[in-house]
């Protein structure tokens, strides 16, 4: 059947005409997008919301707008024409609507003038100065919530995930509203930048606690912020949290091409692009594959050697020389490099335990006695691998995104120490853990 063609409409419109003559779904077309953004070897992180969004007037980037025809079977030509023209019909509504204001204006050192009074082209520059500068958000305001966030930010390595959740959704909330507010251009960037962060950190805490619709609507949200503000240490962060959870879900392939995706988002020198380095070799060393192991380890470690010194080493987006160990000892374990491992695990958890006395950096300690414990569970040391599991889950601080490590362990364990009673009191424990949570 020949579909009709749309004439010149704006892109809304487009999209409904198309989707409805297609008998498309809007999760359809979210699906047909991603599968023309990994034949680029890229990631769509368009999902029904967004579709929907795009319907009501949100016009998306350019290279969504690409995936957006080929999902909808259009030239991108076409999509890209009537993007311009919702943006042109948008621009003169606006213009518009301060050409009819009436409101009076004075400016530094001259009597105020009345617009209605004024030719068409002071009314225009007048008009525009007055709300430029119209703001009703103060300094302190804006001050306050950052620090707010960046102390969210902090607390990540030390409160349970869900002691984080109503905290999180307050400082969201309280953006939000302010977003609502008369604010300067450059108010109103800070505050989306501060909900994308946020938001990170909220997707951070919905990982961990196995709230992946949760997880993925904050990732999105971090991700549309950081395109709409060219923040690409934003969308960075949000490819390497989606990385994190294809890694999870033993999506290995996927986790490599999302690290990939968000390293050419940011500089080298940045805490993101190490961060998604480290991220990207547990994912070829889940895949035992040691030649592109070892070189995203490097590429990382090189990056890492061109950062300042960090100023904030428990900043969860900031990437210290703790994490560089721990990442390291994880990613040699899961590559069955043992030798590497262990040296890289010990040293981890000698730099965690003065934290960890103080309540701090609990569940990366954690981490690193179970990366020490497979390595010596294969070296046939099944009481001192049962010893540091039973560290570990003493920790307290297992939760969806990190159990199955210890469910690992176990597995290796019984599958060749079952008869050793350390063995068995691990299983024990492990599956009382397990079940609590």
């Amino acid at each position: 059947m020949q579909l009709e063609r749309p004439g010149p409409l704006p892109l809304a419109a487009l999209i409904a005409q198309r989707r409805q003559a297609m008998y498309l779904s809007l999760n359809a077309v979210a699906r047909l997008m991603d599968k023309a953004a990994k034949a680029e070897g890229t990631y769509s992180l368009a999902g029904r919301q967004a579709v929907h969004g795009y319907e009501r007037g949100r016009i998306p980037r350019r290279d969504s707008l690409r995936w957006l025809a080929n999902a909808l079977g259009l030239p991108a030509e076409e999509v890209l024409a009537a993007a311009r023209r919702q943006a042109a019909n948008r621009a003169m509504a606006r213009a518009a609507e301060v050409l009819s204001d009436t409101t009076t204006i004075g400016l530094a050192g001259s009597s105020p003038i009345r617009l209605s009074e004024a030719p068409d082209h002071e009314r225009e520059a007048l008009e525009l100065a007055r709300r430029i500068e119209a703001s009703d958000i103060g300094s302190v305001t804006l001050q306050g919530l950052e620090l707010g966030i960046d102390n969210l930010c902090r607390s990540y390595t030390t409160a349970r995930p869900e002691e984080l959740l109503g905290p999180v959704r307050r400082y969201r909330g309280a953006v939000d509203r302010l977003l609502d507010a008369r604010a300067t251009l450059a108010q109103r960037r800070q505050l989306m930048v501060l909900g994308g962060w946020v938001s990170l950190l909220a997707a951070c805490v919905h990982v961990d606690l196995g709230q992946r619709e949760a997880a993925y609507a904050s990732r999105l949200t971090a991700h549309r912020v950081g395109t709409q503000t060219e923040n690409g240490e934003l969308t960075a962060w949000a490819f390497e949290i989606g990385a994190w959870q294809a890694l999870l879900d033993g999506h290995y392939d996927e986790a490599v091409t999302l690290c990939q995706a968000g390293q050419r988002l940011v500089g080298t020198g940045t805490s993101a692009y190490v961060q998604l380095g480290a991220q990207e070799a547990r994912a070829w060393a889940r895949q035992k594959q040691e030649r592109e192991t070892r070189a995203a380890l490097d590429r990382s470690a090189l990056a890492f050697a061109q950062m300042p010194p960090a100023g904030q080493s428990d900043h969860h987006f900031t990437f210290d020389s703790r994490k560089q160990v721990g990442y390291t000892a994880t990613t040699f374990a899961w590559l069955g490099a043992s030798d590497d491992a262990e040296q890289f695990a010990r040293r981890a958890i000698r730099s965690y335990e003065d934290e960890a006395k103080q309540g701090r950096s609990l569940r990366r300690l954690a981490t690193a006695r179970i990366d020490l414990a497979v390595v010596v569970a294969d070296q046939d040391r099944p009481q001192e691998a049962c010893h540091l599991g039973e560290q570990a889950l003493a920790s307290r601080r297992w939760v969806p995104s990190n159990i199955w490590r210890v469910a690992e362990l176990d597995h290796v364990l019984q599958s060749r120490y079952g008869s050793v009673p350390d063995v068995r009191d691990f299983h024990e424990h492990y599956l009382d853990v397990h079940a609590a949570l």
